[in-house]
């Protein structure tokens, strides 16, 4: 009986380590697919493409990190690729090096195994306080999400979750934080002057009657493609009520010098249990960019007078459109509506930098552009109804880099690559 026991627990050990090994040899075995891609129209350098993927057993299980996945191109060079998921559904992702208008052959190599090179995003938290974005050992944007009303210093300088972006050192900031002129504005921002809820209205802007509080993250993603961080923000009022549900989704992508960051800023916002009319005016609403508080001193700010623009010729700020008769005298924009984009060039700490601001074209239509103050707070603004239970989504980028102002043609490109990206399917 003894016998026969150990023969049975021998042969079921064999089995399950057969079982075992068959598993380990599906999960380590390479998989190739074939990708056609299809570019619209010339699109430039540097752009992202995605396609939806079935992983096979043993890759379909695996946290994204532990899938590597290169992709070669009809030449032989190859770029590192990075596996996503989108609920139950696998992309892959990776960056042309050229968009060129036309359509081309990819090979997808995926295997169990994660990115050995140290150019790669991967994040940095301080608990409670931001979360930075690191490539390559260099800063690329750091998220404020610290909310703390102990003072109302403290209260301040915490009421509003924004982005910053790092120059090419990776230690300082091409944008503004807390304090300076117009201390609302803080780096990559979104928020309306007048929330309209059953006929009170909220200060979503100047945060005067409420704040933006992050809850918690609900995904963070990195690797030699790009980096995301997902997560859930509360609008609130001042007495800390839910005004509606924020859930901000921020992806960065990899981008040769000088390119500080491409980003992709994707967010849906929420209503609860009552309509809210987003609202306010083109000056005090929408999705935003502001550069750091120097480029205001620069331009004489002073008190009240951010307006102001003293600065040389050499160090002001500089703003660019898809076409002309757009920019006027003054501060006045003519047929500004619905724009794909809006540039900005502004000088810092004795360099220059250039901002491009895009729209793509599922958001609301109606959007117009504030983009020429000197001190380089540039956005979109619309107006809209969000009703009861339903959810907004928007989606912009933003890409900025060290140097002057590129063509008209140029940033152009760059758009089309996001309006209209690049079509990805694989070969049967």
């Amino acid at each position: 009986m003894k016998l026969a026991c150990r023969r049975a627990n021998v042969a079921l050990s064999l089995v399950v380590l057969t079982i075992l090994c068959a598993s380990f040899a599906r999960a380590a075995r390479p998989i190739e697919i074939k990708l056609a891609v299809d570019v619209p129209s010339a699109e430039g350098q540097a752009v992202p493409v995605r396609v939806a993927i079935d992983l096979p057993a043993g890759l379909d299980k695996l946290p994204c990190d532990k899938i590597l996945a290169t992709v070669t191109d009809s030449t032989g060079k190859s770029v590192p690729g990075q596996a996503a998921r989108d609920g139950e559904k696998s992309q892959l992702w990776w960056v042309l090096p050229e968009a060129a208008a036309g359509k081309g052959l990819w090979t997808a190599r995926l295997s169990e195994g994660g990115y050995a090179g140290k150019d790669t995003f991967s994040f940095q938290d301080t608990p409670g306080k931001y979360l930075d974005l690191v490539f390559d050992g260099r800063g690329v944007t750091r998220y404020m999400y610290e909310f703390d009303k102990s003072t109302p210093e403290k209260a301040q300088a915490t009421y509003k979750v924004f982005t910053h972006v790092f120059d090419e050192t990776g230690k300082d900031f091409i944008t503004k934080g807390a304090g300076g002129h117009d201390t609302h504005h803080r780096g990559i921002f979104i928020g309306w002057t007048n929330l309209t809820i059953a006929g009170a209205h909220y200060d979503q802007w100047s945060m005067k009657n409420g704040a933006q509080v992050h809850r918690k993250f609900l995904e963070l993603s990195a690797g030699p493609v790009f980096g995301r961080a997902a997560s859930q923000i509360d609008w609130v009022d001042k007495a800390g009520k839910v005004l509606l549900t924020e859930q901000r989704t921020v992806t960065c992508f990899r981008q040769p010098a000088p390119a500080l960051v491409l980003m992709e800023f994707a967010t849906k916002l929420t209503a609860i249990d009552k309509d809210v009319t987003l609202d306010g005016n083109i000056e005090h609403a929408g999705f935003q960019y502001r550069a750091h508080d120097d480029v205001a001193v620069a331009a004489g700010a002073s008190g009240g007078t951010q307006t102001a623009d003293k600065a040389p010729e050499a160090l002001r700020t500089v703003y660019e459109f898809p076409a002309d008769g757009i920019k006027t005298a003054g501060q006045k924009l003519d047929n500004n509506k619905d724009l794909p984009w809006a540039a900005m060039c502004y000088a810092l700490r004795g360099k220059r930098y250039y901002v491009e601001h895009m729209n793509n074209p599922a958001n609301p239509k109606n959007t117009a552009y504030s983009a020429y103050r000197p001190y380089g707070r540039f956005g979109a603004f619309f107006v809209t109804k969000i009703e009861a239970g339903q959810t907004l989504p928007l989606v912009y980028r933003i890409h900025a880099a060290a140097g002057t102002m590129p063509s008209r043609e140029q940033l152009s490109r760059r758009d089309a690559a996001f309006s209209d990206m690049p079509k990805v399917t694989v070969v049967k």
